[in-house]
C-alpha cells in the first residue's frame, strides 16, 4: 500500500490524515499530476556568450572576445520529486489564500454588525 497524507506539525497543532492506496495506483496518479502543469519547471539559466558588440584592437584575435551574461527562462520536464512538490505548494498555497479570505469575511462581517443604526426619533 502506498500513503497520501496531509500533515500539520507544530506548536499548537499536530495532526496527519493518510489516505492509503494500492501501489499500483501511486504511478498513475504521478503520470496525471507529471501530465498536468505540475510537471513543468521553468527556470532562470544564465550562460555567458560571446560580446557581439565587441571589436578587436590591433593585437586581440576573436581568442581574447570577451563574454557577457545572458538570462533566459527555460522550461523542462519536471522530475517526479518535483512535481509531488509543485503539486503539494499548489495545494497548500490554495488553503492559506481560502484561510485569509475567510477570515476577512468573518472579519467583515463582524465590522458591519458593530455599525449602530441610526435611530429615527
Amino acid at each position: 500500500m502506498a500513503n497520501l497524507f496531509f500533515g500539520v506539525t507544530g506548536p499548537t497543532l499536530d495532526l496527519r490524515k493518510d489516505l492509503q492506496i494500492a501501489d499500483t495506483d501511486a504511478p498513475r496518479i504521478l503520470a496525471y499530476l507529471m501530465a498536468s502543469s505540475f510537471g513543468t519547471v521553468t527556470e532562470n539559466v544564465i550562460s555567458d556568450v560571446p560580446d557581439a558588440s565587441w571589436s578587436p584592437g590591433e593585437d586581440q584575435t576573436e581568442a581574447d572576445r570577451p563574454t557577457i551574461q545572458q538570462q533566459s527562462w527555460v522550461s523542462r520536464p519536471a522530475t517526479p520529486e518535483e512535481t509531488a512538490a509543485n503539486y503539494a505548494k499548489a495545494i497548500l498555497a490554495q488553503l492559506l489564500d481560502a484561510t485569509v479570505a475567510y477570515e476577512k469575511a468573518a472579519a467583515a462581517a463582524a465590522a458591519a454588525e458593530s455599525v449602530p443604526p441610526i435611530q429615527v426619533g
